[in-house]
């Protein structure tokens, strides 16, 4: 009898451990059956244990969690422009549609091509300051800067217009970021060689780099002994 009450207090002993960790999981049952061979007595335990993972039929199968093909199913929902019946799928590209059609799909029939042109030439307001093309807003006008090639009205010299600043002169200012600008901050950085001063050395660095045909040539330099030094100095990598 010894014998048989130590063995039935190890079973209480089990089933109070398994009923222990059992017990956060109530509800849960049908996630974890083989936690639960009393309310599952047809289940069997899988030989590996990658086989326990739920696949995607099965979390798509629990409550609440859509199927598959109700979620394609469902329409998109669509924008339509209601000048030329063109659709979106966002209103924001719907708006810029609007915004930059407005010569395409919000023309009426009876306009000529001498109305389209004029109130084209009424919403080109930004003008390149090199070719004179005219474009709807800084953006465009900014892109089209990069490749534009155009001489026709060149918008900076190629050369320096003023002679170099004399010592003890205030010199004059280059090209100053717009922050820079705006509050008025004083030089400090001058090229000895032409005088224009900036307002940090990185810059005065980029205009010694990229001007060094413009402001270090003496003025008794000829066109042909420039071109010999500008050919030694892409030679050499500088």
């Amino acid at each position: 009898m010894d014998e048989d009450d130590q063995a039935a207090r190890e079973q209480d002993a089990r089933d109070a451990i398994r009923e222990f960790h059992r017990a956060p999981l109530k509800g849960l049952e049908h996630l974890f059956p083989h936690l639960f061979p009393d309310m599952f007595p047809d289940f069997q335990a899988p030989t590996s244990p990658a086989l326990l993972r739920q696949s995607h039929a099965d979390l798509a199968n629990r409550r609440g969690a859509t199927s598959s093909t109700n979620s394609t199913g469902q329409k998109k929902r669509t924008f339509t422009c209601s000048n030329c019946e063109k659709k979106y799928v966002s209103r924001e590209r719907l708006r810029y549609h609007l915004e930059e059609a407005r010569n395409r799909c919000t023309d009426p029939p009876d306009m000529t091509e001498e109305e389209k042109d004029e109130r084209d030439e009424q919403f080109m307001v930004h003008k390149c300051p090199k070719c004179g093309k005219g474009c709807r807003n800084t953006n465009n006008l900014n892109f089209h800067s990069k490749t534009c090639t155009s001489t026709m009205f060149p918008s900076l010299p190629t050369t320096p217009t003023t002679p170099p600043t004399p010592i003890g002169t205030v010199p004059r200012l280059g090209h100053q970021p717009r922050q820079t600008a705006l509050s008025q901050t004083a030089p400090k950085f001058r090229c000895y060689d032409c005088g224009i001063a900036y307002t940090s050395l990185s810059m005065l660095n980029y205009h010694k780099r990229e001007a060094w045909d413009r402001c270090t040539d003496p003025p008794e330099m000829t066109a042909a002994e420039k071109d010999e030094r500008a050919k030694a100095l892409t030679s050499t990598g500088t």
